[in-house]
């Protein structure tokens, strides 16, 4: 009988109500009804025991099959499942005995008794979860590992001592990147405390905690901004350029001026492009005021973000009265262009004269737009190519339609 967990487990609506039902019956009282005093009517003596072997609960299950009606089977199979002891479940878990589809009682019979578990020793549920690499596949009721989290969520809240004891012995990067970002919108405090415990026990990688960080940075920027000196340098960096990306949608005009005056300002301008915004078209307006280290950046193909999301108004832009040189000016248009690129090829490759491109940026975007346009319709593709007056552009066209052609593999009969 022994069988692969099934790893979704879910319950039909019906299931659901029954179970709550028996659940919110069941424990509501010390004992269920109809228990007797020695723990369990109608429970054989060889189930009454601290290691009770799977064969002895199989038999049990299959009586509980017999009863009457569907009320005496619920009833008989939560008296069963109040008779064992709970570390059971685990050890019958990872030798894979549970298979939902012999039947409801078993399945009954498993969440019943994984809820016994959270609820008379949650310590040892949190770690048992913890401890395997692979959530999903060792708790098979369809809660997944995802269970243990609301019992984290609480400790986090209300015993945090007791959340880092277990944390601290069980380290996993998982459960505590969720945690986290579980926590951050509702109890930001907690989460960021939390976060500078993880980050400083070096129990997760930087990575793991990027989606918490900067959800706590982006819906409490001033929170986050005082303790940002504790948290390592990776996660800093990404919840600075979290807050100043919400800085900057909140007024732009005061928070670009500090960038300016930050050495480091231009990195962490580009890196706030990430999350959002107008920053790009925003910063149109202040080109004849950019210092010398955002010019460079722009020269070299920075902001790319921030410019492509606000292409059009870049290549409209008179760049050389802020100071740029035709060929400055000419790759900053390069930037911008790219990001219409996948919006309307056949547009942008109509279009392509009209942006005052230096030559060999102009043919590198006619290439990588004829590219992306017979990525998505080979046909008009080729006959757009085939309609250029052009013999420099046919060329390029054909340059980039040799990637879609058949090609010889060299093992053509003679």
């Amino acid at each position: 009988m022994k069988g692969a967990m099934n790893r979704k487990g879910t319950l039909i609506p019906v299931t659901v109500f029954v179970l709550a039902t028996v659940l919110g019956w069941a424990w509501s009282r010390d004992r269920p009804v109809g228990l007797g005093d020695d723990g369990g009517q109608g429970v054989s003596d060889a189930i009454r025991t601290k290691r009770a072997s799977w064969q002895d609960v199989r038999r049990q299950l299959s009586g509980v099959r017999d009863s009457a009606t569907a009320d005496e089977r619920i009833y008989a199979t939560f008296r069963l499942v109040e008779s064992l002891e709970v570390s059971d479940y685990a050890r019958w878990t990872e030798e894979g005995w549970f298979d939902s589809r012999e039947g409801f009682e078993l399945t009954l019979f498993q969440r019943l008794l994984e809820e016994r578990w959270q609820r008379e020793d949650p310590e040892g549920f949190v770690q048992w979860c913890l401890l395997e690499g692979d959530r999903a596949s060792k708790i098979s009721s369809g809660t997944s590992g995802d269970a243990a989290l609301p019992i984290l969520r609480k400790w986090a809240v209300e015993d945090p001592e007791r959340l880092k004891k277990v944390l601290e012995e069980h380290p996993n990067s998982a459960f505590e990147a969720e945690l986290i970002d579980g926590l951050s919108k509702d109890h930001p405090l907690v989460a960021l405390d939390l976060l500078k415990f993880i980050s400083s026990s070096s129990l997760s990688a930087d990575y793991r905690l990027q989606g918490g960080v900067i959800n706590l940075a982006m819906n409490h920027p001033d929170l986050v901004e005082k303790s940002l000196q504790d948290l390592p340098v990776g996660l800093r960096d990404s919840a600075e350029s979290a807050i100043v990306s919400q800085r900057l949608k909140a007024d732009f005009d005061r928070e670009i001026e500090k960038l300016f005056a930050d050495p480091r300002g231009a990195k962490v301008f580009e890196e706030a492009g990430r999350y959002g915004g107008d920053s790009g078209g925003k910063l149109l307006s202040k080109l004849d005021q950019l210092p010398e280290s955002w010019k460079t950046v722009l020269k070299n193909g920075g902001f790319y973000t921030q410019i492509r999301n606000s292409g059009e108004d870049w290549l409209n832009a008179d760049l050389e009265a802020a100071g740029f040189t035709p060929a400055e000016s000419s790759k900053v248009r390069f930037s911008a262009a790219l990001g219409l690129v996948a919006r309307d090829p056949l547009g942008l490759l109509e279009q392509m004269d009209e942006f005052d491109l230096q030559s060999n940026d102009r043919n590198e975007l006619f290439k990588r737009t004829m590219f992306t346009f017979a990525s998505n319709d080979l046909e008009n593709a080729r006959n757009f190519a085939a309609s250029l007056s052009a013999e420099g552009d046919r060329v390029l066209a054909e340059e980039a339609l040799e990637r879609f052609e058949p090609q010889e593999t060299g093992l053509e009969q003679e």
